[in-house]
């Protein structure tokens, strides 16, 4: 009896292995008739769809509805290896609500999977039909997102000029090439002049011949080629130069091996830095100019913190500035700014290189303090000028007559010899402070006169 109990508990765990097996295989079981796009069956993103060919002449649809925008990946799978030809007709919804065929692809044997670009709100159209050995014709499909990070997704139909996507810069651009004798043409505007870099890639390392064709617009209106670049296998990019708010077509057209048809592109521009970085000082303020940068959004003002040891921004500025007074300063205090230009795109800023500049406020003006005549000569003295390196000390015979520079010291006292009796002698001071990269006089003291 025990041996009867233990053969039936076998037979159950056995049975509900196969159970499960089975089960859990699909979520979808295709439903006939389905041998229209008007009575396809309707399946979810993600699910696996089994399947079956009853004949030839059978053919399958399936509808799946597109809720993201991003790269799909069809794969369509057989469980034997006997040989067998089996089509995949891909058919997408465009912009206009129209059914267009896609691609179709041939699965020699056990499996085939392609990708393609969904948009949010458009539908797939899958057709199955085989011409099979008899027996092998149960398959398996599936349709998953495969990425949608892209700033953008190529829409059908762009295979010209006069259909191209428009994309922006530093966005990055995904497409799908549906067959060697398919063209994606985009159309991108560099905003500044200078340098700019278009760089396309692709995610597999299969062997691939890519083209990569660049067209500029001119001022006529002409669309003059530049150049075609060639990538065999990941990526390629190349670099031109635009002179500022320049339209440009790329092209692309690949020979590529099967399934390896997604790429990517980016069109990137240099963000020129701000020329000219100067400045003009008063005792409490300083005002930085620069030069301005056509087609940037706006600049970015930094002052170093010697404390820190680190910048520290002291404003964000619009495109048409080309000045900035910084206020509430110290007298003769050395300071060192840095600006650099940014240009935004799709929310995020990207900065050109920093341009610094060190300057310093100018000293406050001593004060002379003392005047005292002696045997043909004048002693003086004055008042500290804070931060001030040194002093000049100037002198005239007249009052509004032509001051001439006597001395140069870093002492607040002074004795002129050598003077004449009975002459009187005017004389006025100022300081300046030595900084990286110049000097900064403070204004003239008050005039001071003596008697010899």
């Amino acid at each position: 009896m025990k041996k009867v109990i233990s053969a039936l508990l076998s037979i159950l765990t056995v049975m509900s292995m196969f159970v499960f097996s089975t089960t859990a295989s699909a979520t979808y079981y295709e439903s006939e008739s389905n041998d229209t796009r008007e009575t396809t069956n309707v399946v979810s993103l993600d699910e696996e769809v089994i399947g079956e060919l009853a004949s030839s002449d059978d053919t399958d649809w399936f509808q799946v509805a597109i809720s993201q925008s991003g790269l799909y990946e069809i794969v369509f799978s057989v469980d034997r290896d006997a040989y067998a030809e089996w089509k995949i007709a891909l058919y997408k919804t465009n912009a206009s609500g129209e059914i267009v065929h896609e691609r179709t692809c041939t699965a020699y044997g056990r499996s085939i999977s392609f990708n393609s670009i969904g948009l949010e709100g458009m539908s797939f159209y899958i057709k199955i039909t085989g011409n099979y050995a008899a027996g092998w014709k149960m398959y398996q499909l599936e349709t998953m997102l495969f990425e949608g990070n892209a700033d953008y997704y190529e829409i059908e139909s762009n295979d010209s000029k006069e259909t191209a996507d428009y994309i922006k810069t530093f966005s990055r651009a995904d497409g799908v090439l549906c067959g060697t004798d398919d063209s994606d043409w985009f159309r991108v505007c560099i905003p500044i002049s200078g340098v700019f870099t278009i760089a396309f890639s692709v995610e597999k390392d299969a062997y691939a011949e890519w083209n990569v064709s660049l067209y500029r617009v001119a001022p006529s209106g002409e669309i003059v080629h530049e150049k075609t670049g060639t990538a065999y296998g990941r990526s390629i990019s190349f670099q031109s130069i635009s002179s500022g708010n320049v339209e440009y077509f790329i092209k692309i057209t690949g020979n590529y091996a099967a399934n390896w048809e997604v790429y990517s592109l980016t069109a990137t521009h240099d963000i020129p830095t701000p020329d000219s970085f100067r400045a003009t000082q008063t005792t409490k303020s300083v005002k930085l100019n620069w030069s301005r940068v056509n087609g940037v959004t706006g600049y970015v003002l930094y002052r170093y913190s010697p404390n820190t040891k680190k910048y520290k921004k002291v404003a964000q500025l619009g495109k048409n500035a080309t000045s900035y007074t910084v206020s509430n300063l110290k007298s003769g205090t050395e300071y060192t700014y840095a600006i650099r230009s940014y240009y935004k795109a799709n929310g995020k800023n990207y900065f050109s290189a920093y341009k610094h500049l060190t300057t310093a406020t100018k000293p406050n003006a001593p004060e002379i303090r003392a005047v005292s005549t002696g045997n043909r000569k004048v002693a003086l003295s004055w008042s500290k000028s804070a931060g001030a390196t040194y002093y000049q000390v100037y002198m005239a015979t007249d009052y509004y007559g032509k001051y001439k520079r006597i001395s140069t010291t870093d002492a607040r006292k002074l004795v002129k010899k050598g003077l004449s009796r009975g002459q009187t002698y005017y004389f006025k001071v100022r300081s300046y402070k030595v900084f990286d990269g110049g000097k900064v006089y403070s204004a003239f003291s008050d005039i001071r006169s003596a008697n010899v």
